[in-house]
């Protein structure tokens, strides 16, 4: 599982660089196959397969085709920030806490707390801890949040994004990339109710059909833990033709699993960074072969 390609240091701990990317796919190589989506779906022998896979839709994953070879990838998008100018939270958040020419940012009032912003390192901890708590809100809420907190730093709302253009998912399709769904607008399922939901998989379904001529059959859940994802989601995506589904819980799966809950890694230049700055493999496989999950 993979956000962002990127040579900067991520707060969230969701960007991978392409020098970084390029290592992993010749590790993963090395050990078995890069399999896409559908012929993972279809195996049925057992073999060490990988698939590599970009949940949201960033701008920068379009640098995936500067690798010096192709690999099967999928990109789920969150239809409603594609080609648009529309902020999406979780990144400006990141950028207002970073930026922001104040040393704390009071919420109480809106049932968020205080947050200290005297330096780096507290405007990290705030950015982790006030993602994890918008996370837990319906997307209404999220906004009206939002809103208050430009108006509270005396910053113009932007509606600028970091999202993908078609002209690029376009790109990105014809190299070979697989093109799934994210929902419409970022909705994580548990806080949005089923008519909700099938909305939303029908808006982002028309979307990805009238730009690129076919019906998306892979969805990545947004945030993805298990209890993020509501009961009625699988027989949603069944119905609307979806042949799987992957959560952001770690782990591996076997021939057999249930295609609407499959686990994967989250793979970031952090996750695979020894303390002098260089990628390694060692680290890499661990993150593949840990028990316990204790990352």
């Amino acid at each position: 599982m993979l956000h962002r390609i990127s040579e900067e240091t991520d707060i969230l701990n969701i960007s991978l660089s392409l020098p970084y990317l390029e290592k992993a796919l010749q590790w993963c190589t090395d050990l078995g196959d890069i399999a896409d989506m559908d012929n993972m779906l279809d195996a049925q022998a057992a073999r060490l397969r990988f698939g590599f896979t970009f949940d949201d839709g960033y701008a920068n994953v379009g640098e995936i085709l500067n690798l010096p070879r192709s690999a099967p990838m999928t990109v789920y998008l969150a239809t409603g920030f594609i080609d648009i100018k529309r902020r999406f939270w979780a990144t400006s958040i990141e950028s207002l806490l970073l930026d922001a020419r104040v040393t704390a940012l009071n919420l109480s009032d809106l049932g968020l707390g205080e947050f200290v912003l005297s330096d780096k390192v507290s405007r990290r901890h705030a950015i982790t801890n006030l993602n994890c708590l918008l996370k837990r809100m319906p997307p209404n809420k999220i906004d009206e949040i939002m809103q208050s907190i430009y108006e509270r730093l005396d910053i113009e709302s932007d509606d600028s994004n970091q999202f993908l253009s078609w002209a690029q998912v376009k790109a990105l399709r014809a190299s070979g990339v697989t093109i799934g769904s994210h929902t419409h607008n970022h909705a994580i399922t548990s806080m949005v109710s089923e008519a909700e939901f099938i909305d939303e998989i029908a808006l982002s379904n028309q979307t990805i059909i009238s730009q690129l001529g076919e019906k998306p059959l892979h969805f990545a859940y947004p945030n993805g833990q298990k209890q993020d994802i509501a009961p009625f989601c699988e027989k949603v995506l069944v119905d609307a033709g979806y042949r799987s589904a992957v959560t952001t819980i770690e782990g591996d799966n076997r021939i057999g699993d249930n295609p609407f809950m499959l686990r994967r890694y989250n793979l970031s230049t952090e996750r695979m960074q020894t303390p002098w700055g260089t990628p390694s493999r060692a680290m890499f496989t661990t993150l593949l072969s840990n028990p316990l999950r204790m990352h």
